[in-house]
Parts: C-alpha cells; sequence; structure tokens
C-alpha cells in the first residue's frame, strides 16, 4: 500500500494513526480514547489535532465512515436496514436513521429503491 508522506510533522504523524484506526474499526463501538491511544496521545489533543488537520471531528470523521459503508451496503446487498445499521458500527436503530436521514435526506429505505431503479 502507498503510504502517505508525513515528513516530520509529529501531529499529520499522529493524526494519520488515528485516521488509519477508524478505518480499520469503523465498525465497532470505538472511544476517542481509544483512536487517541493509536497515536499515543491524550484524547483531548487528539480532539484537537484531528480537527486542525482533517477539519472535522472525531466523532464526524468516525460518523462519515459508517454512513459511507451503509451507504454502500444499502445498494449493493439485501441486507434488512436493521442489519446495515449494525453492519455499519451504529449502536440504535434511531441513531442510524437520524445521521442517515441527516446526511442523505431521505430514509435508508428509499435510498436502497432509488438506487434499485437504475
Amino acid at each position: 500500500p502507498v503510504r502517505p508522506d508525513v515528513g516530520d510533522d509529529p501531529a499529520l504523524r499522529q493524526v494519520v494513526s488515528m485516521v488509519r484506526l477508524i478505518a480499520a474499526r469503523f465498525r465497532e463501538p470505538i472511544t476517542v480514547a481509544e483512536i487517541a491511544a493509536a497515536a499515543n496521545v491524550h484524547p483531548s489533543y487528539a480532539m484537537t489535532q484531528f480537527r486542525k488537520v482533517v477539519r472535522t471531528t472525531i466523532g464526524d470523521y468516525l460518523k462519515l465512515h459508517r454512513l459511507a459503508e451503509a451507504r454502500r451496503l444499502l445498494a449493493t446487498t439485501d441486507l434488512p436496514v436493521t442489519r446495515v445499521a449494525v453492519a455499519s458500527g451504529f449502536g440504535s436503530l434511531s441513531r442510524f436513521y437520524r445521521a442517515f436521514t441527516d446526511a442523505c435526506g431521505t430514509s435508508p429505505a428509499r435510498f436502497r429503491r432509488e438506487r434499485r431503479e437504475y
């Protein structure tokens, strides 16, 4: 795999470590403390550096990964929406519906139907 050139910037190296952990474990329940530990930094420092480099919060970045997985599963599988929510890393169905509808402007079921019509 291609490794990003993070040079001598410790903050960038730390954020890359956090991004890698999120990419590997977004389907699981994961805390900011665990993400910070991947970069060997305190959680509050991790949140500050992450926001500075990625320009979004750790929580929002994690949610983006989960939503991308949910959209992929809805478009490519016949899994029930409840299973899609769990497989995408959302801890509750209501949280999944709220996040999905806010981000995509439609319900998961409607999203799936619209993708299947093409």
